[in-house]
């Protein structure tokens, strides 16, 4: 995405759809394939968002490393794959807080599939549709985002998973 697109997208109302957890496999071999002038225009998400561009975020399971929405979020905030790497993240000027990741994760999707007033966040009147993780991502360090946990999930007010009681739930 080179620089002149950005302020486009923006005022053409486009939704861009990315998957955070392809830093790993792009910080491989994206330089040899799209060369080193246009690297950097690769999965521009800071560049993206501060250009007012709507993201909706997503794990492209099964094409992805993994497909875990854990893993989603940690890429996004550190710009590292799902396997920690690159280190030092990949175009770490292309980082994202957490709370940017998981609107990406949440309001933006609900957005694109204009379903923005049933989903996206937990208010009453919309679906809820939520997952419960075992700590904090606000508050646990950011390198410790991956090893967060599923605990719980719900879909339209029916829990699908309980990690404590895979049996229970699926009789639901």
């Amino acid at each position: 995405m080179a620089d002149n697109d950005l302020p486009r997208l923006t005022q053409r109302g486009v939704i861009a759809s990315i998957q955070p957890v392809f830093v790993g496999e792009y910080s491989r071999w994206a330089e040899d394939r799209v060369g080193a002038s246009r690297v950097h225009w690769v999965l521009r998400t800071r560049d993206l968002l501060n250009a007012g561009v709507i993201l909706a975020a997503g794990t492209d399971y099964p094409a992805s490393d993994s497909g875990s929405p854990i893993d989603t979020l940690y890429c996004a905030v550190t710009r590292r794959g799902a396997d920690g790497n690159p280190v030092k993240g990949w175009y770490s000027g292309q980082r994202i807080d957490v709370d940017q990741a998981l609107r990406m994760m949440t309001l933006g999707p609900a957005y694109a599939a204009f379903q923005e007033k049933d989903l996206g966040e937990l208010t009453v009147g919309r679906y809820a549709d939520f997952t419960v993780v075992s700590a904090n991502p606000y508050k646990v360090p950011v390198q410790a985002l991956r090893t967060l946990a599923v605990r719980l999930t719900v879909v339209a007010g029916h829990v699908t998973f309980d990690a404590g009681d895979h049996q229970a739930a699926a009789r639901r």
